[in-house]
């Protein structure tokens, strides 16, 4: 970021601005690339290659995944399952900390060793898991996607990419421009804070009993819980805003084309988005594999059934 008049300016913004000044009248394709893009490529970032990696390197941390947010295979079922955390069986496997007030060997430590639990489970699963994830991300061998078994279609340098993805798969082996793609979750070259998480906004606290009679130490653990729900929460939305000058840019893309993702209802506002800032009858195009059935719907996202085509990676 640099300042300009009293402005700060992202300079990945200004430089989308400078290419869809450039291309002003000109057609435009914009390609979405999901994880199944570097999956394709022979690269190993699966959820079950990261849960392999957290299993070899933290045991307590996978353990914790294990227990209280099982999932299947795919990012979008950790996403859900962040969401879907089992709290209260982490509240009730605390309760051996939680020792009565009657107790003969009451000590002041007792006021705090409960919540203490609870805090360190959903920090393992939140603060914790990030860092692995951030740790395990920039491990990931780019170069050996430069020979990948699979058929990828044809991507071209001069078209813009909208990239959930964490790696540099296209900057390293197509050479595509940095200033042409956006990573809206983060690349793990240059940002600190990866995004992942999930969609379930908290309106207000889980307590389902709050008041003056309640244990403070059961209600400073719940306050544990809720902070656990915003730390994990993808905040969508927000995201959207700060990249408005991006999806600004978009104004002639014509025709789109989505490699690798689920189109999971998780990352479902960007789909939206997109779709409301791309030409009114821009055509889709959805790469699928053999046998593929995607965990979402891009007309749940408000885009037509008559612009969308499903095609097989092979004829794209």
């Amino acid at each position: 970021h640099y300042s300009k008049e009293g402005i700060v300016v992202n300079v990945e913004q200004a430089m989308l601005v400078f290419l869809y000044n450039s291309t002003k009248g000109k057609t435009m394709r914009l390609y979405i690339i999901g994880n199944g893009f570097d999956m394709r490529h022979g690269l190993p970032t699966g959820y079950k290659h990261f849960k392999s990696y957290v299993e070899k390197n933290d045991q307590d941390l996978y353990d914790a995944i294990e227990e209280y947010i099982p999932a299947g295979d795919e990012w979008n079922e950790l996403e859900n399952a962040l969401g879907e955390i089992d709290y209260e069986l982490i509240l009730q496997n605390s309760e051996i900390f939680l020792a009565s007030y009657n107790t003969d060997d009451w000590s002041d430590a007792y006021h705090h060793d409960y919540q203490y639990e609870v805090n360190k489970i959903t920090q393992m699963l939140s603060a914790r898991l990030k860092e692995q994830f951030a740790d395990w991300v920039k491990g990931i061998n780019i170069a050996d996607a430069y020979n990948p078994k699979q058929y990828i279609p044809p991507i071209p340098r001069e078209s813009i990419y909208f990239s959930f993805n964490y790696t540099n798969t296209l900057q390293q082996i197509y050479a595509v421009p940095d200033e042409q793609i956006i990573h809206i979750h983060g690349n793990c070259s240059y940002d600190d804070d990866l995004i992942l998480g999930h969609s379930f906004r908290v309106e207000k606290s889980l307590n389902p009993y709050i008041g003056p009679d309640q244990d403070t130490r059961i209600a400073e653990a719940y306050d544990r819980i809720n902070e656990y729900f915003g730390n994990t929460f993808k905040p969508s939305e927000d995201i959207i805003k700060e990249e408005n000058v991006f999806f600004s840019s978009l104004k002639n893309v014509d025709e789109v084309i989505v490699l690798g993702h689920s189109l999971a209802e998780v990352d479902g506002e960007y789909f939206t988005e997109i779709n409301k800032s791309i030409q009114e009858n821009a055509r889709w195009i959805v790469a699928l594999y053999r046998g593929e059935k995607k965990s979402g719907s891009l007309e749940d996202y408000g885009i037509r059934g008559s612009n969308i085509s499903y095609v097989q990676y092979e004829d794209i």
